[in-house]
């Protein structure tokens, strides 16, 4: 004979054997087993033996199979199309610029072909994202700490052997070729910062006040070797991730905004007393008045977006004093050929592709999966939006390559970011509730 929860046993597995998500049978069984714990007891109060309201209870609850079937369809993997379909626009349209570039004959190359550079590009970040997609992200956060270390030792690296030319700092890997830059290590950073602070606190010290000030020391650890870069976007860039993620892990908004202070004013005397990042500034916010040294740039800039009018020059057409169309100036020289309309269009697609980015973090759950999504997500956005503002003509041109769209192949590491992005979210509705209590 059957003991008195044998029924339960059996219907709870034969749920759980239609749903393939295993991290969510745990859930499942936990949620089923109190709701017939509630029909149990209430058949009991009205007389009926244990057994007898276990069979019962079993039974009000239907065919195990089809409700198993129902719970799949609940927890099985999600696509974010919307965030998709923005990323493969701006491939499709990078293609493009690239071609129309190419197409000029001004511009053409002895044997170099940006477009079909940029493809090898596209196909690796491409077929990186699709690893990424059914890679497991919380395995990610075991590896926080060697990643965070692994980071510092790379950039110290780079700092000692690395070249620069043009203030940017890059590492030739000689095997494939491929220049490691400050834009390219600072991400996994942050990404490692998202582990370490949605990680289990028992390494840290027990006291409280301690805790606090390791985080933030971890936080903080890197900020004195990006300063040694003199790149005051990376800087910020990175201090801006940094800090928003360390106040949504510790909810320690206080200590955030005192450094937060402390970096605002340390980076003000820095750029006031460097002759050149005042130059720098002068010329974008007073282009006319250094309109042949620093400002030059940002007249012509402004001229560009001026003439292109509502449609633009057309395909294929390249502005004759505007330098770097294929990357720096990629944003304005889009303008140039399709016209304010064409910038419009580029800034809903980023306005796109933010909301997406926001939808999707409120509809996920696990902790660290949130973190990540906050880190990588504010990385991209923030470039994009900088890349959409040099089109004014009154921010500060940088190195910061336009996400997605300019050449480069820091494009395979920006798609590399969206497959990581898109697989968390296909893990959204196919994991548990996991606890996350922030310092307090």
């Amino acid at each position: 004979m059957m003991n008195e929860q044998g029924h339960r046993k059996r219907f709870l597995d034969q749920v759980c054997l239609e749903v393939r998500s295993k991290d969510m049978h745990d859930d499942i069984r936990e949620e089923l087993s109190g709701h017939l714990e509630e029909l149990i007891q209430d058949r009991q109060a009205q007389g009926y033996p244990q057994a007898e309201s276990e069979v019962w209870a079993v039974a009000q609850m239907g065919d195990p199979r089809s409700l198993g079937k129902t719970l799949n369809r609940v927890h099985k993997p999600r696509m974010n199309w919307g965030l998709l379909g923005a990323v493969l626009f701006f491939a499709a349209l990078s293609l493009v610029m690239m071609l129309s570039v190419d197409s000029n004959p001004a511009s053409a190359m002895q044997g170099w072909s940006f477009f079909r550079n940029q493809t090898y590009y596209m196909i690796i970040g491409l077929i990186l994202m699709l690893g990424l997609y059914f890679v497991d992200f919380r395995k990610l956060q075991k590896l926080a700490w060697p990643l965070y270390i692994g980071t510092l030792i790379g950039i110290i690296v780079l700092y000692s052997g690395g070249t620069t030319i043009n203030g940017v700092a890059f590492l030739i890997l000689r095997v494939v070729h491929f220049p490691i830059t400050l834009s390219f290590l600072t991400p996994f950073l942050c990404i490692a910062l998202a582990g370490i602070l949605t990680g289990s606190k028992e390494s840290f010290f027990a006291s409280v006040r301690y805790r606090r000030w390791i985080e933030l020391l971890i936080v903080a650890f890197p900020l004195p070797l990006l300063a040694m870069f003199h790149s005051l976007p990376e800087l910020i860039s990175y201090s801006l991730i940094a800090l928003t993620v360390y106040v949504w892990c510790t909810r320690q908004w206080q200590w955030a905004l005192g450094l937060a202070s402390v970096l605002v004013a340390i980076t003000a005397v820095k750029a006031w007393n460097t002759p050149s990042f005042v130059e720098r500034f002068q010329g974008a916010f007073d282009p006319n008045a250094h309109a042949t040294t620093s400002g030059y740039m940002y007249i012509q800039i402004r001229d560009v977006v001026r003439s292109a009018g509502w449609w633009g020059h057309g395909f294929a057409n390249l502005p004759e004093y505007l330098p770097y169309p294929h990357t720096d100036m990629l944003p304005v020289y889009l303008v140039y050929c399709f016209g304010w309309a064409g910038g419009l269009l580029l800034l809903g697609m980023v306005l796109w592709f933010t909301a997406r980015l926001v939808k999707a973090l409120h509809l996920i759950r696990d902790p660290f999966g949130k973190a990540l999504v906050l880190t990588l997500g504010s990385t991209l956005v923030i470039r994009l939006l900088y890349g959409l503002s040099i089109m004014s003509g009154k921010m500060v041109l940088s190195s910061i390559a336009f996400p997605f769209l300019s050449y480069g192949g820091h494009v395979i590491m920006e798609f590399a970011a969206v497959g990581l992005l898109l697989g968390i979210y296909r893990r959204k509705d196919m994991m548990p509730t996991a606890p996350f209590h922030p310092i307090k």
